[in-house]
């Protein structure tokens, strides 16, 4: 008996999520792998701003590199805005009662916590991007970097389409300090492939 279209779909759900939490697991060692090579940036007291660039920039890639390894937990409930705003609800009736807030919070909570890591990974490549924009002045630093993705709705597909292209950010930008990265960098293309059919066919594209 063939498994229900729904089923299909978990397992095409499930089957990309591992397969990215694997590629942000090589992010997150390429990363540590630097910063054990990285020279130590000096000490600069409070000014921020004497900071060498790569050290700034790096710092905007582990916290955006952190977003997402996050949020590939959170990626399987739609978003739509009444689901979010419940997610929300519950998320601070939970804060303001335990003031605490664990791992399963966020998956409590997913429609509303999903949004907020990948925004602030979104958050972080923009600023990284405008600062490299700066600080890099030889290198071309790609438009869509500076742009959010563009959102037609909450659906779960897009949160996949999202979530690569913020990873695609950080890869691009990681090159910047460290240009020799072997890591490996897929755009995708919000056109073609994301369907809930062509989920199972994306764990094979990055």
């Amino acid at each position: 008996m063939a498994p229900s279209k729904e089923a299909a779909l978990s397992v095409a759900l499930h089957r990309w999520a591992i397969h990215q939490r694997a590629n942000i697991q090589l992010t997150l060692l390429a990363l540590y792998d630097y910063s054990e090579h990285m020279k130590q940036p000096p000490d600069t007291g409070s000014d921020m701003r004497m900071l060498p660039p790569t050290t700034v920039l790096f710092d905007h890639l582990i916290g955006a590199s952190f977003s997402l390894w996050r949020a590939l937990f959170l990626t399987e409930k739609p978003r739509t805005p009444l689901s979010v705003h419940k997610a929300q609800r519950a998320f601070l009736k939970k804060l303001i009662s335990t003031n605490a807030i664990a791992f399963s919070d966020d998956l409590q909570s997913s429609e509303w916590a999903v949004t907020f890591y990948l925004e602030n990974a979104g958050h972080r490549i923009v600023a990284a991007s405008n600062y490299a924009r700066i600080h890099f002045p030889k290198e071309e630093i790609p438009a869509w970097l500076i742009l959010s993705p563009e959102m037609a709705n909450g659906s779960i597909v897009n949160a996949l389409y999202e979530w690569e292209l913020l990873h695609a950010g950080v890869r691009t930008l990681f090159k910047l300090n460290n240009p020799g990265s072997p890591l490996q960098i897929h755009k995708p293309d919000i056109t073609k492939g994301w369907t809930p059919e062509d989920v199972s066919k994306r764990a094979n594209l990055s």
